[in-house]
């Protein structure tokens, strides 16, 4: 009950339009077994609710660690509770530590891009990785107010640059093509290709693009 009531608090307030710079991207990781929700924010948030639709073919792992959070604060860790609701998976997260009469929370999410939470799934050949669906977004601020709908975004799998929903050897000579500046890629291929996460595409994302190709990866 207490841990509810602080979430109630944190999340009341007034609705602000959030940081043009701040977006949320869904992506299939290497290996077809994690997706991670990626947070890019300029602002520090520091609790969040999302509805997140798998697609045909995706389903989450039935393990206590299938949705894990990232990102945390060491002060207060953030704690994380999900459900099933109306066939989508519903994730809340909030800052929240008790030692004795000790309470702690409202710390933020560290860094300010990369995972803020993984989900371990299943994965069928047949499923379409980028039709997975955020909706009912909302992230909550250091000051108490709500931010909404953060550019929500999905996205295929890591290292699919062509768009085709696999990872293959052409992927790969895309990636190299564009490291010899014979072809340029748009962002959102870079963010697929950049395997590496040095914010850019090399020969390194290609190697790595091609084991993932192989299932070394």
């Amino acid at each position: 009950m207490k841990k509810t009531l602080l979430l109630l608090a944190l999340c009341a307030g007034s609705l602000l339009s959030a940081n043009a710079d701040d977006h949320l991207t869904a992506l299939l990781k290497p290996g077809d077994a994690v997706l991670g929700i990626q947070l890019k924010n300029a602002d520090a948030y520091t609790a969040f609710q999302m509805d997140i639709a798998l697609p045909e073919g995706m389903t989450l792992v039935d393990a206590t660690d299938a949705v894990t959070l990232q990102r945390q604060d060491t002060e207060a860790p953030q704690v994380v509770e999900s459900n099933m609701v109306d066939g989508k998976l519903r994730v809340v997260a909030y800052s929240y530590k008790e030692d004795g009469t000790t309470k702690v929370g409202n710390k933020s999410f560290t860094d300010t891009k990369g995972d803020v939470l993984l989900l371990k799934v299943n994965v069928t050949e047949a499923c379409v990785a980028n039709a997975i669906e955020l909706s009912n977004v909302e992230f909550v601020k250091t000051d108490g107010l709500t931010a909404t709908a953060l550019g929500v975004t999905a996205k295929g799998k890591f290292g699919d640059i062509n768009g085709n929903n696999e990872v293959t050897t052409d992927d790969a000579t895309m990636a190299i093509k564009h490291f010899l500046k014979k072809i340029t890629l748009t962002s959102e291929q870079i963010e697929l290709g950049d395997l590496s996460g040095d914010m850019d595409i090399t020969t390194d994302d290609a190697t790595r693009i091609i084991k993932v190709f192989l299932k070394k990866f």
